[in-house]
């Protein structure tokens, strides 16, 4: 069988070619996926993000509350903060808390986890 070189190709012929190779990748990869144990698969399919936050600042407003948080950064090689600033580099978070028995609960500098799971 002769080799084709690119230039003799057609257009078409060229993007089937590409195109297939990536859905062909693309069958290995959910090949791969379904494989894997049930738990495996779930905690891809399912899976959650934990971030270490800071109050930044806590703002009255009337009869709220806005609660500013932000990403805990640094901190020795060995602590938690380290470890949680190289997997969450960056993030913000803004809260308007209405309820009264919820004011109040939080002060600047605490520290908190916040957990993010997928809803249906």
């Amino acid at each position: 069988m002769k080799r084709q070189c690119c230039q003799d190709l057609q257009e078409s012929q060229l993007a089937e070619m590409i195109w297939g190779g990536f859905a062909a990748q693309q069958a290995r990869w959910r090949q791969d996926l379904h494989s894997r144990p049930t738990k495996q698969r779930k905690a891809v399919n399912n899976m959650r993000i934990r971030a270490k936050m800071q109050v930044q600042s806590i703002t009255l407003n009337g009869y709220s509350e806005t609660v500013k948080l932000h990403a805990v950064y640094g901190g020795d090689k060995n602590t938690e903060d380290n470890s949680f600033s190289k997997a969450t580099p960056s993030a913000t978070l803004e809260m308007q808390i209405d309820n009264p028995s919820a004011q109040g609960q939080m002060k600047p500098g605490q520290k908190f986890y916040v957990d993010f799971t997928a809803a249906e």
